[in-house]
């Protein structure tokens, strides 16, 4: 009875080892700089391929953040001041993720964006289409969003909407997936609107790292060298 409630607990303790271990988060980066080859690793993903696009806006004024939360979803957060005052306002925003395995494990996609808004508001529109292959390859996945003030708010997926057309599993399953972001809002007459963080998240197949599974490993193989030391 010693022995089995010894190998719960540790049992136990490398589940909560790998919990705290696969949450990990980088430093928001500064968009200008990864316009071009810059790239953000974190856990098993590598974002690449950025490029911003506005009229209004430069990609200086904007920041780029990853982060893995605890259940393994990675998030990829973007953050400016992103606000229309009345003129019709635009950003067009590309990049790529992929597995450093090269293992297909991209299953889906979700979005969603927090609002800034005074006055009257205004309307906000986010599109995005996920792609395989290339920023023109097949569309493999597609999601949207909207806000107007006082009649609508939806601004986060999922829940996948049918009526537009939102798709966001990733099927069959992607090593590398290319995404197009397209932002358009607009603040109404006395009012202003936008969305000055815009959130993207990727989940994916569950499949341990390495280095994690032999530290688990390791952990699990000294209980048992300890359970027949007692017996």
């Amino acid at each position: 009875m010693k022995r089995m409630k010894l190998f719960q607990q540790i049992l136990g303790t490398a589940a909560v080892l790998n919990a705290l271990l696969i949450v990990s988060q980088a430093a928001p980066i500064g968009f200008a700089s990864l316009i071009g080859s810059g790239e953000i690793s974190i856990g098993d993903k590598v974002f690449g391929d950025f490029s911003f696009q506005s009229a209004q806006f430069d990609a200086s004024s904007a920041t780029v953040e990853a982060t893995v939360g605890p259940s393994g979803v990675y998030y990829l957060t973007f953050r400016g001041p992103f606000v229309s005052t009345g003129a019709p306002t635009g950003i067009n925003i590309n990049y790529s993720v992929r597995t450093r395995s090269g293992l297909p494990l991209i299953t889906a996609i979700d979005q969603a964006f927090e609002l800034t808004s005074a006055g009257t508001g205004g309307f906000v529109l986010v599109g995005e289409t996920v792609r395989k292959d290339s920023f023109t390859g097949p569309a493999v996945a597609q999601s949207s969003l909207a806000h107007v003030t006082g009649f609508l708010n939806d601004d986060v997926d999922p829940d996948a909407e049918p009526l537009t057309g939102d798709q966001l599993s990733v099927d069959p399953a992607q090593s590398k997936v290319y995404v197009t972001k397209a932002v358009f809002f607009v603040g109404l007459p006395g009012g202003s609107i936008g969305p000055t963080t815009i959130i993207q998240s990727f989940h994916q197949v569950q499949v341990p790292e390495g280095g994690l599974t032999v530290g688990l490993l390791g952990l699990v193989l000294a209980g048992v060298g300890v359970l027949r030391q007692r017996r």
